[in-house]
């Protein structure tokens, strides 16, 4: 689904990164949001996931290398090569969040931190086929949330991503996804094989942020869900009435989005209210 990662809801890069007198490694550090931006403006997290554990190793990952989170989010884990046929394999794919670049595999030889300093005196990191797979270090300065939280801490500033649905829908044992079509710009369908037989899930958004969801079962039988995404500072500032929802099997308002919300994780700064697929 679309995140808004615009204005103040927006990573920070350096134009001109500092090197860190001590480098923060990535394997003690940032198992919580995102390190890197690549260029077409997905995000890219740690190797390792929230449990320290790597997500292609786990097969969580699709052949780009990345997975939707719980809040609808799409985001690597790893670097995404392929942008190389995009934008020439003499140019980054990434940036990280300390301001220093990121290339696909390369034969030079790298430091401990997965890069290396160029004739000119730049720095740049690379991907590897090992783990840590990219990134062992973050060779610039960076502001981390709190470095006490550690390895959960997370460089600041860091987006929310506001999910459509606040329901914990969680994995479902055995299914296997055999096909995806793309209809329209805002119009996806999902097929998935469970217990031999077909499932698919149509899915689409309208210009008012409205989603609907079509959960059609092996038998044809059709559940439809609509969210309604709702603009954060209208809803709070706002003495508007609420839009009208167009009758559904289910309607649901969308989470406002907290900043560690829909990590599995129940922290100290949340509660059931501000994060019910959390705690």
């Amino acid at each position: 689904m679309p995140q808004d990662y615009t204005a103040n809801n927006a990573w920070k890069i350096p134009l001109h990164p500092e090197l860190a007198e001590t480098p923060l490694l990535t394997k003690e550090h940032f198992h919580r949001g995102a390190v890197a931006v690549a260029v077409n403006g997905v995000p890219i997290f740690n190797a390792a996931n929230n449990r320290g554990e790597f997500a292609t190793e786990l097969g969580e990952l699709d052949r780009w290398g990345g997975h939707a989170g719980k809040a609808d989010d799409y985001h690597y884990h790893l670097i995404p090569e392929h942008l190389e046929q995009i934008v020439g394999e003499n140019n980054p794919v990434a940036f990280a969040l300390d301001g220093f670049p990121v290339f696909g595999k390369t034969d030079a030889e790298l430091d401990e931190y997965l890069g290396r300093f160029t004739e000119n005196g730049s720095y740049q990191y690379h991907a590897v086929d090992h783990a840590p797979y990219f990134i062992a270090g973050l060779r610039g300065k960076v502001s981390t949330d709190s470095i006490d939280n550690a390895p959960e801490d997370q460089i600041i500033p860091q987006p929310f991503t506001r999910p459509i649905r606040t329901a914990d829908y969680g994995p479902l044992p055995g299914a296997e996804i055999t096909h995806f079509t793309k209809h329209q710009a805002s119009s996806y369908s999902l097929e998935y094989q469970l217990n031999g037989h077909s499932h698919h899930i149509n899915y689409s958004w309208d210009n008012d942020g409205l989603h609907q969801f079509e959960y059609v079962d092996s038998e044809g039988n059709i559940t439809t869900e609509i969210y309604e995404k709702l603009n954060q500072l209208k809803q709070e500032h706002s003495e508007e009435p609420p839009k009208k929802v167009r009758p559904a099997t289910h309607i649901q308002q969308a989470d406002t989005g907290r900043k560690y919300c829909g990590d599995g994780m129940c922290d100290n700064i949340e509660t059931t209210q501000q994060c019910p697929a959390d705690c």
